[in-house]
């Protein structure tokens, strides 16, 4: 692409329009490409809607286009993650919770090393805030959770866990998910502050 696109850039004095289709997966990365190799306008489809396996997707070039080069500011995502709901409601085809850009799920962390370092800092983990999609940021509790993770969960909610009650609380956790589908880690958690946990603000009865 990069090669095409500049071999017509340098032969021919019109603008140049690059329409990819996905057969390989590489709709996005090829009009990424030619976006860099002179291309003046990239077609996309919302959703990658279009023939065979589809063209370039609309929200996942604007994303990098404005989050990651910079080369275009004002998007309105939003709006954008609306309309795809929309048409993927139209056209009863439901958006992978794990889509780039417009995905229910893409905010959600639940890798220890990842909820830490989110909890410094959140570009560590990620490029563009949630709620410039309308979105949430989301811990999610399980079997990758880690100490740091656990922390805040308990801190949350008004408790303070000692090193050793996150580790008790982790292994069997661990233990509890790869044994039996289904668990709601959640709820285990709410039973083990209770049982074991301090608040950390006790009402005062005076």
């Amino acid at each position: 692409v990069a090669r095409t696109i500049g071999y017509l850039k340098e032969g021919l004095a019109i603008p140049i329009d690059f329409h990819g289709h996905n057969d390989f997966g590489l709709a996005t990365a090829n009009a990424l490409s030619a976006w860099e190799n002179g291309a003046q306008v990239i077609s996309c489809s919302i959703l990658g809607l279009g023939e065979r396996a589809g063209n370039t997707s609309l929200e996942e070039i604007a994303g990098i286009l404005q989050y990651i080069r910079k080369d275009m500011q004002g998007f309105n995502f939003v709006v954008l993650k609306k309309l795809c709901n929309t048409i993927a409601s139209w056209i009863n085809s439901p958006i992978p919770e794990r889509k780039p850009i417009i995905g229910e799920k893409i905010f959600n962390h639940e890798s220890g090393i990842h909820v830490d370092g989110l909890l410094k800092e959140t570009s560590t983990y990620e490029l563009f805030p949630p709620e410039l999609l309308g979105g949430k940021r989301k811990f999610v509790l399980g079997k990758h959770s880690g100490n740091k993770a656990i922390r805040h969960f308990a801190e949350n909610l008004g408790y303070e866990l000692s090193d050793e009650l996150i580790a008790v609380f982790l292994t069997d956790l661990r233990h509890r998910m790869a044994r039996t589908k289904g668990i709601n880690s959640s709820e285990l958690f709410h039973q083990f502050l209770l049982q074991h946990a301090t608040p950390k603000f006790l009402p005062n009865l005076l």
